[in-house]
């Protein structure tokens, strides 16, 4: 038993200070092999032996059966047993840094001390000092680790490298492989230490501590041996970290000596405050698309406005062509295919989603989710309930006009639908023969009047603008039709 600031022996003395430095000791900080110290009655000499996992006597407080008198642990003096030597009283404190079985077993027992014993392991990193070498510890078990997962990775990819990159590239890859590995070890590492300095910081806001931020740091990273759950295969990334996380607030509660809510609220600073960060930068992004224009819950497979009309035009043609030359009593039918989705009715800077636009009382996301017979079902409800007179029927950003009109001989420069949107620069009209125009809003007016003539002089009813179409209010002949 030694001072744990000068290294001078403390055997056999009465009091409770060391006599080379002059710091305070108790017997009760220190562990010991079992059976292996003797622990005397300080006032009659009476020896008892220490028999528990830390080499103390039980219990700690208790009357002397020679004397009678009422001692204590701390009270003691202490000698080492008959014909053992002052190694031998000193229970095997961190096998990685004593480095006598073997670097392969030392490492696997300190690892299994870190899964099945942790306050054994952060009882022994306080009792061994400030030379532990944890981070050769921690950078050995993570490698490993991830290693592991980059091996096997390796194999599959070397195997298809091999296939279709021969000669140099597949040195080229494993190079590439090599440097993602170090690049994520380093990234664990700062993370490590940064865990660390959270946690101390934690530790002393929230009272005293037994040693220094060092210490803290050797107990996080001896902790990490309990990662190494994280290989067991299919299941390991769902519990290893979490194993790792639960050891280490162990670790900190018996190595630093604090309560056991301040090692939770320190061990778990840093994972909360990584949570927060996430869900804020989460938020923020999912914010900045919501108010950015032209973005919707499909943004990304959106087209510009002149390719979705290209792309309805075709898909109508494709249906004529299926249908003997007729067109859907409701344009919702195209989406029974697999070339069209909701988005498609929906181009680039559409002011309405996908989660807005209803057929049949369902969303189109809710529509596309359905199986065949539901989604036939739910479309069939919603051209049920287009008048008879329709003329013309809203479905997104587009407004079919067809309705009435006869694809086979009817003029080709009928409208089939106009895409319109409130923040649209332009309209595009859909024509009969398969052509698409795109105008101006302040000319449309014109072009409605053109196409109004052309409809009545081929005993159609007169469209009303088509921007004024509705999902719910389809367009309708008006009185002077």
């Amino acid at each position: 038993m030694r001072c744990q600031q000068c290294d001078y022996s403390l055997w056999n003395l009465t009091a409770r200070m060391c006599p080379e430095c002059g710091t305070d000791f108790k017997p009760s900080q220190y562990t010991f092999a079992p059976n292996k110290v003797c622990f005397c009655c300080p006032h009659c000499g009476q020896e008892y032996y220490g028999q528990d996992a830390r080499g103390h006597p039980q219990p700690q407080s208790f009357d002397c059966v020679k004397c009678s008198e009422r001692i204590h642990l701390d009270e003691m003096v202490l000698r080492p047993a008959a014909d053992v030597s002052e190694e031998e009283t000193m229970p095997p404190l961190l096998p990685w840094a004593d480095r006598k079985g073997g670097v392969v077993g030392d490492w696997w027992r300190t690892c299994w001390m870190a899964l099945i014993r942790p306050h054994v392991l952060g009882d022994r990193v306080l009792q061994y000092g400030a030379k532990t070498r944890a981070l050769s510890f921690f950078s050995v078990t993570q490698l490993l680790i991830y290693g592991s997962f980059f091996a096997f990775f390796c194999v599959i990819f070397g195997l298809f490298t091999i296939a279709m990159m021969p000669g140099p590239n597949i040195l080229f890859v494993g190079l590439l492989l090599i440097l993602y590995l170090g690049f994520i070890f380093i990234l664990l590492l700062i993370y490590a230490v940064i865990g660390a300095l959270v946690t101390h910081l934690v530790l002393k806001m929230t009272g005293t501590v037994a040693k220094p931020l060092g210490h803290t740091i050797n107990l996080l990273f001896y902790s990490s041996g309990a990662n190494i759950a994280t290989i067991v295969p299919c299941l390991g990334w769902y519990f290893g970290w979490l194993w790792w996380l639960v050891s280490a607030i162990i670790m900190l509660r018996v190595g630093q000596q604090v309560a056991a809510w301040r090692a939770v609220l320190a061990g778990l600073a840093l994972p909360v405050i990584s949570m927060v960060i996430m869900i804020v930068l989460y938020s923020g992004a999912i914010a900045m698309t919501a108010f950015q224009p032209g973005l919707t819950p499909m943004a990304g497979r959106q087209m510009p406005p002149n390719l979705a009309v290209d792309m309805m035009n075709h898909e109508l043609g494709s249906y004529r062509a299926r249908n003997r030359n007729e067109l859907p009593d409701h344009a919702a039918r195209l989406l029974m295919g697999d070339s069209v989705s909701p988005e498609h009715f929906l181009p680039r800077g559409s002011t309405q989603t996908t989660l807005d636009v209803r057929v049949g009382g369902y969303t189109l996301d809710a529509l596309n989710a359905m199986s065949t017979d539901e989604k036939r079902a739910a479309i069939d409800l919603a051209a049920e309930r287009l008048p008879e007179d329709v003329i013309a029927h809203r479905l997104g950003a587009f407004v079919f006009t067809y309705h009435g009109i006869d694809p086979a001989d009817a003029d080709a420069n009928l409208w089939l639908a106009v895409l319109v949107d409130d923040d649209s620069t332009l309209v595009h009209l859909l024509q009969r023969d398969g052509r698409t125009r795109a105008v101006v809003p302040a000319d449309f007016e014109n072009h409605l009047e053109d196409q109004n003539r052309l409809r009545r002089r081929h005993g159609l009813p007169s469209l009303t603008d088509p921007r004024d179409v509705t999902h719910d209010q389809p367009m309708r002949p008006t009185s002077d039709d």
